[in-house]
């Protein structure tokens, strides 16, 4: 996540089917990928798509 300076954190499992992280967001808009096993980074599914800081693409969330 951008807010995180691309920090990679750890998920946990919420009722077992569920990866879970909270974060407490500023205000503006946020980058957000994530990765799977160590498979590749990707956007989130049901965000905005767009071009991450490293080449690759992350999914857009907005703070208002």
């Amino acid at each position: 996540c951008s807010a995180t300076e691309w920090t990679p954190v750890r998920l946990t499992t919420h009722d077992g089917r569920q990866w879970v992280h909270t974060i407490t967001l500023p205000t503006g808009a946020h980058k957000v990928a994530v990765r799977v096993n160590g498979d590749a980074w990707r956007a989130p599914r049901g965000l905005t798509v767009v071009n991450d800081d490293f080449g690759g693409k992350a999914g857009v969330v907005v703070i208002p």
